[in-house]
Order: C-alpha cells, then structure tokens, then sequence
C-alpha cells in the first residue's frame, strides 16, 4: 500500500509536469495556470514557488524585456520555462539528407545541420551523424547548458520496448547495431529511437492542421520510396504490442497483373519508377533516355506525357483503395498524405478524392503540409523525457536532504 506521502509526492511531481507541458505551449500566469490546470490558487502557487526556487522556470513581469505589453495598474507576471536548464536533441534519418537539430526546453530551435546523401544508413554514416552533433554542442550557443535527451526518428519497424531497429530498408546495413545505445555511449544521456511516421502525425496535430482542432482520430500515409503510416486513436498514436503498428505497405493486395503484392510494389515512388520501366521495355516508348529520378518522373507528369500521367494517376486509384479500407478499419474520416507523392500536387489529390469507395465514406484527406515533422516531433518527445528527468532529479535531491 502506498502513504499518504507518497500519494502527495506523485501528485506534485505530476502537477509539475502538468504545468512545465502548458508552459511548453506559451507562457502562462499562475492566474491563467490554475484556471487551465483545476488547481487552487493557493496550490498552484506552492508549486510554482518550488519551481521557481529550483530553476526550472523563471519568472517575468509584463513589459519586461520578455516583450509583453504593460498592463494599466500592477503588472502581471507570466511564468516560463527555463530554457538555461537543459537542451535537446533530435535527429531525423527518414530523407537521404540527415538533419541533426539542438533544441532549447521550449521547443525553440538553436542550430540544425544536415549529413548529405546517406540514401543508405551503416556504421561509419552513424559515426558521421555523431561527430555532427558534437560538434554542434561544443557550439558557443549552447556550451554549457546540459544535453538531457536525443530522440531519434527513423524509418521501419522499431520495437518499442528496446528501442531496437528490427526491420529497415534505410538500417539494412546495421540493423544488428542498437542504434540508442550507439548514442548513448557516446553522449552520456537518454536517447530515444521513435518510428518516423509517428513522430510526424504528432507534429501534425501540434503544429499542423489538427493544432487546436477537435479532432482526436486522424491517419497518416506516407508514399515515397516505401511506404509507411501511423494511426492515431482517441488521442493517441496506436504502437501496437511490438511497436510495428502503420506499416500499411506490407499489406497485400492484387496488382494489375493479377499478382499478390504487398502496396509497397505497386504505389510507392520506386513502383512507378519501375512500372515506367517496364512500360518503356514493352512499348518501345522512349519516356526517358537512359537512367531517371522521380524528379524526371514529376517533370513528365506535369507536362502532359500520357503514359506517365496514366500509371501516376492508376497508382492514386490504387492508393484510394487502400485508404477507404483503413479508414473503415480505424474508423476515422481525417487522412493526411506524406512523402514525395506531393510533389503531383493537386491533381494526383484530387483524383484520390474522387474515389467513389472514399466518396462513400465522406473522408477529408489532405496533403500535410507540416514543416520538418519527423525532427517537430522527435523535440516533443526529448522535452517529455526530459521534465521526467528534472522532476526525477528533483525527488532525488529532496531525499538527499531529508536523510542528511
């Protein structure tokens, strides 16, 4: 059975977290922070005070340098976070291009660099990654100030429970290397590996189109050089037992040619590569001389070539097909579209809208327009690692003391 202390403890350290996650979104006077957070002024005010006392927000007045407007009478104070407490990490291995950002505790971003063309991820392309953010540390902006997480965001199945990169196209070359512990032997703090399309639907519905919408359901597909998803459900992104959950591309369907295939062969960015290959083998059609990229491809599509614009265009019927089935299955009407296949623009959209099977369903689907969304939500989640382990220090600290 757990004391009334204890009870008292976890309340307050959740609290603490309550408040440092509204502080996250704006800075917020006490007045403001007990209204939001159902607490008593006389409470919130005995928190807040600890906080304060212990650094981990600060306090400013209205007017001050902060750059809020002066208030007729007493000013104001509006509570922040403090961002001299620590900062975060995050990279994203989702594009061929690696971004590595530093963050502050309140999601602003300091410094973000990029490791170019690394279409393929091995054990000297993770060392590059590593020596890129220490060098970034050692930056005079942030030299000092604590690294207290990296969240990791990559592609493929990634088991929740070890963090461990299971199964991966971009990782084929190490997927037997635990990548969070790679980092955390080298920096010495948390790390985080998260599945990049779950990453992405969370910054979707903080920074995106979902921000301040009353909408708790939502379906992420991501079609590029594979495809992959995430799901969230009543609020939350649904991970699954092992952590797997979204990989629509493996899902099988019947092809044109009446074959078995999973939707990764048939509507992905290197399926319509090859099915114009194919197309320019069996036609004699010369589409393109020599070797293409999907920039061609987009090219070819946008002017008009007819047998380009034909095989994009069956590929969103088919992409149709797998939508109105997930969102029977989900039972959601809200769908966003990700990868490279933005880049048809509108009229690729708009030819899966009219899908009469979607149509049915009355789903509004729409390209996500998100900026850097892998990077967004892996800050998200190293911020919410990160109240954990100032709170946790917290509580250690305070017992110290009490046993001294």
């Amino acid at each position: 059975m757990v004391d009334k202390g204890q009870n008292q403890t976890v309340v307050r350290d959740n609290n603490m977290k309550l408040i440092l996650f509204s502080l996250l979104e704006r800075s917020m006077s006490c007045s403001d922070l007990a209204d939001k957070l159902s607490l008593s002024k006389p409470a919130l005010t005995k928190i807040t005070s600890e906080m304060l006392d212990e650094e981990l927000i600060v306090s400013a007045a209205a007017g001050s340098a902060a750059g809020r407007s002066y208030e007729l009478g007493r000013k104001k104070s509006y509570l922040s976070i403090n961002e001299n407490v620590g900062i975060v990490a995050a990279i994203d291995f989702s594009t061929v291009n690696i971004r590595v950002g530093l963050y502050s505790l309140a999601g602003q971003e300091i410094v973000v660099r990029e490791v170019q063309d690394s279409e393929f991820i091995n054990e000297g392309v993770l060392g590059e990654v590593a020596a890129l953010l220490a060098a970034l540390l050692r930056e005079p902006c942030v030299r000092g100030r604590e690294l207290l997480c990296l969240c990791i965001g990559a592609s493929g199945k990634i088991d929740k429970n070890t963090g461990s990169i299971v199964e991966s196209i971009k990782f084929r070359d190490c997927l037997g290397l635990n990548v969070g512990n790679f980092f955390s032997e080298r920096f010495g703090t948390e790390v985080l590996v998260k599945n990049d399309m779950d990453l992405s639907l969370l910054a979707e519905r903080k920074f995106g189109a979902l921000r301040g919408a009353d909408v708790d359901d939502a379906l992420l597909l991501y079609i590029d050089s594979g495809i992959g998803g995430a799901v969230m459900a009543d609020g939350r992104i649904l991970s699954g037992r092992h952590g797997f959950a979204g990989e629509f591309g493996l899902a099988v369907t019947v092809d044109d040619d009446g074959r078995e295939q999973p939707y990764d062969r048939i509507v992905s960015v290197n399926a319509i590569k090859e099915k114009i290959r194919k197309y320019q083998q069996e036609s004699g059609d010369t589409v393109f001389a020599g070797k293409f990229r999907f920039r061609d491809v987009v090219a070819k599509f946008h002017g008009g070539h007819p047998a380009v614009r034909s095989i994009v265009l069956r590929t969103a019927d088919i992409t149709a097909r797998l939508l109105a089935g997930l969102a029977d299955i989900f039972d959601t009407d809200r769908i966003f579209l990700s990868g490279r296949v933005r880049d048809f623009g509108e009229e690729y959209l708009a030819h899966i809208r009219e899908n009469a099977l979607l149509r049915a369903r009355s789903a509004q689907i729409e390209f996500s327009q998100t900026e850097d969304p892998v990077l967004r939500g892996a800050v998200l989640y190293a911020i919410a690692a990160s109240f954990d382990i100032l709170i946790t220090r917290r509580r250690a600290v305070q017992g110290m003391r009490r046993d001294a």
